[in-house]
Parts: structure tokens; sequence; C-alpha cells
């Protein structure tokens, strides 16, 4: 018995949504808005294959946003990138809630890349944003 409703999990035995090679939208204007959040100073890689990932797959359109620390390391195969405050360990600091909050009103969807450090603020500022955010959520 599942405690959440909302909870949902994937395995190899039971795809988590079956239908969806079939009911791909044609026209990438259809295909929906995607908005992947992580990376600290240390890394991106889990957000630079997430992008890649998505637009191979043919979402629509991809936003990230990203700490500030990383504005220089970028590669230009990244084209839709917000930056928000970072703290001093190089993780999203509570001052990046407005393009949080923004890129959550903008995308049909969020996924969490899961490297985006260990710290205590950027834990905090994530919990912000989900007791708001109402949509899809993905966290890997």
């Amino acid at each position: 018995m599942e405690m959440h409703p909302y909870w949902h999990k994937q395995t190899l035995e039971k795809p988590l949504y079956p239908d969806i090679e079939w009911s791909r939208p044609e026209q990438r204007s259809r295909a929906g808005k995607l908005g992947i959040i992580g990376g600290n100073k240390l890394g991106f890689a889990g957000v630079a294959e997430s992008y890649s990932t998505a637009l191979n797959a043919g979402v629509g359109e991809v936003r990230v946003l990203l700490p500030d620390v990383l504005r220089k390391t970028i590669p230009s195969t990244i084209t839709d990138t917000v930056f928000g405050a970072s703290n001093p360990s190089g993780s999203l600091a509570r001052e990046a809630a407005g393009e949080l909050h923004a890129l959550g009103q903008w995308a049909n969807s969020i996924l969490m890349v899961g490297d985006a450090g260990r710290n205590s603020e950027t834990a905090i500022l994530y919990e912000d944003f989900l007791l708001d955010y109402t949509g899809p959520l993905t966290i890997t």
C-alpha cells in the first residue's frame, strides 16, 4: 500500500507512463516546457545530461536554473539558462527563490537534479519551493 497517492515509482516490470511513446506531440511547440534545477560549484553533469536527454526525447522547451557561480562554466550547448544567487558553498542561495518560483510558473513540469550539493540553505530553498509548487515534479 502506498503512503501517498501522489507518489509514483517506476520499475523495470512496469513503466511509469506506458503510453508516452504513442501520445508524444509531433510539433515541438506543443511538447511542453521543462524546468531543470540543480548544479553547484563542483559540477553540473546531472543538469547537462538531463538537458540533453530532454531535448533528444522531444520536450518542446527546456530552461535550466543554476547557481551563478557556474556562469562562466556552462557549455554553449545549454542555451536557455537562468542563474540564481549562490551561497559560499556554491549551491543555490535563498536569494534565488524568485528565479525558482518564476521557473515553476513558466514550466509545465520541474526536474530537480540531484547534484545541488549538501548545503542546508539550498535544502531550505528547495523545501520552500516544494511547499508552493503544484505542478508535476520529478526529483532525482
